[in-house]
């Protein structure tokens, strides 16, 4: 997608560390990432609690209208790929929601924009 000029960003609710590593392999920029869920250790290095900055789909909405501002984008201009129900809400800000064809994503296939079977699918489209 980058060499068709697009932003990428990565916006979920899972866990800091995880989400970190992805944008590593897929080259996201570090304040192009947002994660809900971090993981705390104390002085010793021991895992000391896991945190979350909030509800998924209201920590996601907010992280996606952070990341436009940033890029300077109206949401409208957005596609957003997302696979559970915390993303609905990103769906209908954006008018461009992604999901998968799979069973697991149904909940979110009557408010999406387009289905895919993966992700290279989108160089499809997009």
């Amino acid at each position: 997608l980058r060499g068709r000029s697009y932003l990428v960003g990565i916006i979920s609710g899972g866990l800091d560390l995880v989400v970190d590593q992805v944008a590593r392999q897929v080259q996201v920029q570090p304040e192009h990432t947002f994660s809900n869920s971090s993981i705390l250790f104390d002085a010793e290095d021991y895992l000391e609690k896991i945190v979350a900055r909030g509800q998924d789909h209201e920590v996601k909405l907010a992280d996606l209208h952070r990341l436009c501002q940033l890029w300077g984008i109206p949401l409208n201009e957005c596609a957003y790929v997302g696979d559970g129900h915390a993303d609905y809400p990103l769906f209908m800000a954006t008018g461009n929601g992604i999901t998968f064809n799979s069973e697991r994503c149904s909940m979110l296939h009557g408010s999406c924009w387009r289905r895919i079977a993966e992700l290279p699918d989108l160089l499809h489209f997009l």
